[in-house]
């Protein structure tokens, strides 16, 4: 995909999200706060999803995160807007690190 098309398709992707048909989570370079309940998906510039997470009532409940070559990255429960547990991957699949919350 060109960087001319990754940049048309985020463009459309921000007017999508801006009419109210969903949100991005927040991110380095991505601020939107999202209200309702359901998923909510980022993807890279290749059309692999980056991030997909999933709110209830405009809580966040979880994130999982992928590497662009589409292996998993991390996995993120979250309780009262707050981590609670999470698991972080290297490339290859293995742990890197867990966070468990109790």
């Amino acid at each position: 995909m060109t960087k001319t098309t990754a940049t048309l398709m985020a463009a459309i992707l921000a007017t999508t999200l801006l009419a109210g048909c969903g949100s991005i989570p927040q991110s380095s370079d991505t601020i939107i706060n999202y209200s309702g309940t359901g998923d909510v998906v980022e993807y890279h510039a290749n059309g692999k999803v980056k991030r997909k997470a999933v709110y209830i009532d405009g809580q966040l409940v979880s994130v999982v995160s992928f590497y662009a070559s589409g292996a998993q990255e991390s996995t993120e429960q979250y309780q009262s807007g707050e981590i609670h547990s999470a698991a972080y991957f290297f490339r290859s699949g293995r742990v890197k690190t867990e966070i468990n919350g109790g």
